[in-house]
């Protein structure tokens, strides 16, 4: 941890190299005390992050706070701190020429056979440089909505659901109806055993106005209620 009012920290490797500081800790007093990253050995080389605050970092597998990455083989980490209240600072561990975020432990880091630089060789339905990005978002909502197909890494929807992820249901309702009582804004809507209940709202220029009216959602047509229980009749 580090708490000193004004501390300037480097670390190098081989030229070109590249660095990734990963946060395991960072607590300081938010808006006064400051860790500034840079590419480089001098503070006048690229600003590649600035922090203040209090930072959580969660595990590898589910990552939202992003790596710092130097692409110079240098890192320049520059804190200041007023010294007038102390949290417990920071840790900040660097891996040299490693995969970005360990493949956020969800595939294997490799070496390429020509180039010789390192890759992430990602476990099957998770793709990008990390492997952070599932090729199926939410599972295709699964088991309702859908499953990943493994061949063609894209959700295979299941009746009645749509969309890239499986989460939007096909069924829609469009009815048109005459009657001016029926239009109504700014309403309230509940779907409870197959009837929609609709519930106050304004309607405009009619003078049939019901407080809560009812739709089977199943025979597409407006019930007749009961207007002193409430209930559906017939």
């Amino acid at each position: 941890a580090q708490q000193h009012p004004n501390c300037v920290l480097s670390r190098s490797c081989r030229p070109d190299s590249i660095l990734r500081l990963r946060l395991d800790h960072f607590a300081t007093e938010c808006s006064w005390d400051h860790l500034y990253v840079y590419d480089g050995d001098s503070i006048y080389t690229p600003l590649l992050a600035a922090f203040s605050g209090l930072i959580v970092p969660e595990r590898y597998g589910n990552e939202t706070v992003p790596e710092v990455v130097s692409q110079s083989g240098y890192a320049l980490l520059h804190f200041f701190s007023d010294a007038a209240y102390n949290l417990t600072g920071f840790n900040i561990s660097y891996r040299v020429n490693t995969c970005p975020n360990s493949c956020s432990g969800r595939g294997e880091c490799r070496v390429g056979n020509s180039t010789g630089a390192v890759y992430c060789d990602c476990d099957p339905n998770w793709k990008g440089e990390a492997c952070d990005i599932p090729y199926c978002l939410s599972d295709c909502g699964w088991p309702d909505g859908g499953h990943c197909s493994q061949d063609t890494k894209t959700c295979r929807c299941q009746p009645g659901w749509q969309g890239g992820h499986s989460l939007y249901l096909t069924t829609s309702l469009r009815e048109e109806y005459p009657e001016p009582g029926l239009a109504r804004a700014s309403h309230k809507a509940v779907v409870d055993q197959g009837i929609m209940w609709v519930v106050g709202g304004y309607v405009f220029n009619s003078s049939d106005y019901q407080m809560i009216q009812a739709y089977n959602l199943s025979s597409h047509r407006w019930l007749s209620l009961n207007r002193s229980v409430n209930a559906v009749m017939g």
